[in-house]
């Protein structure tokens, strides 16, 4: 069994925090690969494996389709970024793509992670491990709220595979303007939440509907510099 972390800079994520994240990726064991997912060159040599989004099938079809057909919601302000699917589609296609793309075998374990995020205490796979404590998936639920998204681990079988395949289908089949919410964390729920057998270890252990992050067990190793928290602003 092993563990794969990925991420996903674009646009000015690298300048603005991604040099962040790759300053403190060191603390994790060097038997976790690292798969980076960017549009263009950055200068982050350690270790990753990049990939880039303009070769992932569904990020060019869908940027297609909305430059050809947008579609937009007219609501205020500050509740533009449910509506924003452009945004959000490299988040949903990104892990199916490399998923599938990998010669990962089933019960490795997939971790996603934020680019605004850093690392101040070794991981490993045993951590890992102790994290999804026997589930298919760890993650950061807020029900009746969506999931905070900036972390989750999947083992991989063919529950989660499905399950990342029917996050990427939303936006590629364009299915994910028939949901309340386009944004990638409401969709990311609705792709999980279709198959009930998925067992999910909730590290959200309280009420809070807010940025639950730094009160799970996440924050012994990890900091999410979410929204406002990013250098120099969301």
């Amino acid at each position: 069994m092993r563990v794969h972390a990925c991420s996903l800079m674009w646009g000015t994520a690298w300048e603005r925090y991604g040099h962040l994240f790759a300053q403190t990726f060191h603390m994790w064991d060097e038997s976790i690969d690292l798969t980076l997912v960017t549009d263009n060159s950055i200068p982050f040599f350690t270790r990753p494996k990049f990939v880039y989004l303009k070769d992932i099938p569904g990020y060019t079809h869908f940027k297609e389709q909305w430059e050809e057909h947008p579609v937009k919601v007219f609501v205020p302000d500050q509740h533009q970024w449910k509506y924003d699917a452009m945004k959000w589609v490299p988040q949903a296609v990104t892990p199916h793509y490399v998923i599938s793309k990998s010669k990962w075998k089933d019960g490795d374990i997939f971790v996603w992670l934020d680019a605004d995020t850093t690392f101040h205490g070794l991981i490993d796979q045993e951590w890992i491990e102790k994290v999804l404590d026997g589930h298919d998936v760890a993650c950061l639920q807020r029900k009746p709220v969506h999931t905070e998204i900036g972390f989750y681990a999947l083992r991989l079988n063919d529950k989660t595979r499905s399950a990342m395949k029917r996050f990427h289908d939303y936006y590629v089949n364009r299915t994910v303007f028939d949901l309340k919410e386009w944004h990638s964390a409401f969709v990311w729920d609705a792709a999980i939440d279709a198959d009930r057998s998925i067992t999910i270890n909730n590290l959200n252990k309280t009420n809070d509907k807010t940025h639950v992050f730094p009160l799970s067990i996440l924050a012994e190793k990890i900091i999410h510099n979410k929204g406002h928290r990013k250098p120099g602003g969301g």
